[in-house]
């Protein structure tokens, strides 16, 4: 038995570092006393291991590959990890590559760390067993998009359900496939964090299965509250793509959404891809609010044709109503009535007009700021009579210290003093970005005041339908008021 050790090796993720690989591990087996007739096995296991990641896993990845040897407690582990496509156990046993490396070790096994990547671990004992421990800490831990059809049948049948637990490696696997790492929520690309929040209801997912067993498609329900959340988390394997699969799994993702008792969900298609616009109007669903500069412009899916931006990405607003939706007593400026009765028309919704009121009392809101988006936002739960100043400063707090790119106020419209909040707001610059019904922390709908803070040509911007062009050609309108009188 040798000394306790850890040692690392980084390679870069391209054939002909296989000789070093073997150095490494040979090495490492002498230090750790591993039988010598065992050096020679590993060591080409590793290799094997390398190869493979390569050949599988990095096409898409620069990121080079790690391996640590640890010696401890009697037997050497060596592991690989790789932050190219997410690989686990049900991937391997389908190559026979796996069988052959897995031959060399007492355990052999993947583990998955999220965005900080997959790892491959191999066991050895210094002393002959049947097996070894290597359930213990990892080594390195770490933390579609829709499509048009093509017209072309698929040579795929698909099954279409709920998420389940065995799922979430192959989902993790699209998600890389579509977006490398740079997908937020990042809980997506991490097995166990997506097991964990479809137990606790935060997430409620949906696949889609291939008559061959394989996952080839995800849609996800995420409840803002008891009333709505935010139909998401849409991504498709590459080679499924073009065949309606989305579609599907978004019927059975909206039939969940009905059976948790929420009123409606929402979609958020982003602005260069228009089909996801479609898709949202073919289940029904209205636009209700434009919302620019809303994320930075380098996340684009791969593998698809959405077009590239060289400003921040703004999204829409698509709401849908599940069942009969209650009518509404709401409260706007007198020039935004208009706009956001169609809206609620469209919705299906009733809905009263009725005059503003001046505010008092103590108000009510909380500020938020999305770091990785670089966005602020104020939801306003009540507009007291010191609510404007208040809110006036949290933005400028927004843009002084927090360096946001763009400021987002939702008001409750069921608050008489959302009219004289909305101008107050707009004299700092806000200006209207549509309504978004039951976003609010209690279910209430919102109007969206909205004041993105780089540059933006909305004539860049893919919008899909006549209502939805109408809609920001109305946003347009009051924001060059907003910007003329300020």
């Amino acid at each position: 038995m040798g000394p306790d050790f850890t040692t690392v090796l980084e390679v870069p993720p391209e054939p002909g570092f296989e000789p070093l690989v073997r150095a490494f591990v040979l090495d490492a087996a002498g230090r750790a006393g591993i039988a010598p007739s065992r050096h020679e096995p590993l060591a080409d296991a590793a290799a094997l291991g390398c190869t493979a990641i390569v050949a599988e896993a990095m096409a898409e990845s620069r990121s080079p590959i790690k391996l640590t040897a640890r010696g401890a407690a009697g037997a050497l582990t060596i592991a690989l990890l790789e932050r190219g496509l997410p690989l686990d156990d049900a991937v391997a046993a389908r190559d026979p590559r796996w069988a052959e490396l897995s031959a060399a070790a007492d355990t052999c096994g993947w583990h998955a760390h999220g965005t900080g990547g997959s790892e491959l671990r191999l066991t050895v004992a210094a002393a002959p067993r049947d097996s070894a421990d290597a359930s213990g800490e990892a080594i390195d831990p770490g933390d579609s998009h829709e499509e048009a059809p093509t017209g072309t049948p698929s040579p795929h049948t698909y099954t279409y359900r709920a998420f389940e637990p065995g799922d979430a490696a192959a989902v993790a696997r699209i998600f890389y496939r579509t977006y490398g790492y740079h997908y937020t929520p990042t809980l997506f690309y991490s097995p166990e964090r997506l097991i964990a929040a479809n137990a606790a209801g935060s997430v409620h997912s949906f696949v889609a299965e291939s008559d061959d067993g394989e996952i080839a498609a995800h849609y996800a329900i995420r409840p803002d509250n008891r009333a709505t959340g935010e139909g998401c988390a849409a991504v498709v394997l590459p080679d499924h793509r073009g065949h309606d699969v989305i579609t599907q799994a978004r019927a059975s993702a909206e039939a969940g959404a009905r059976a948790i008792g929420l009123q409606g969900y929402y979609t958020e298609p982003v602005t260069t891809h228009p089909f996801t616009q479609k898709a949202s109007e073919h289940f029904g669903a209205t636009i209700c609010a434009i919302v620019l500069g809303a994320s930075p412009s380098g996340l684009r899916p791969s593998h698809m044709d959405v077009a590239i931006t060289d400003q921040r990405q703004s999204l829409t607003f698509y709401a849908k109503m599940l069942g009969g939706a209650a009518p509404r007593v709401v409260h706007v400026p007198a020039r935004h009535r208009a706009v956001v009765a169609e809206r609620y028309e469209r919705l299906g919704c009733a809905v009263q007009m009725r005059e503003g009121a001046p505010p008092h009392g103590r108000g009510a809101f909380s500020v938020t700021y999305n770091r990785a988006k670089e966005t602020g936002s104020v939801a306003v739960a009540k507009v007291g009579a010191q609510t404007a100043t208040l809110v006036r400063q949290a933005a400028a707090d927004l843009r002084a210290v927090q360096h946001a790119k763009a400021i987002f106020a939702r008001l409750p419209l069921d608050d008489p003093g959302t009219p004289s909040l909305a101008d107050a707001l707009e004299r700092e610059g806000f200006f209207f970005g549509g309504i978004q019904p039951l976003v609010l922390d209690d279910g209430r709908d919102a109007l969206l005041m909205q004041c993105p803070l780089t540059p933006l040509d909305t004539g860049k911007l893919s919008i899909a339908s006549d209502d939805g062009k109408a809609l920001l050609a109305y946003i347009d309108a009051e924001r060059a008021a907003v910007r003329q009188s300020s």
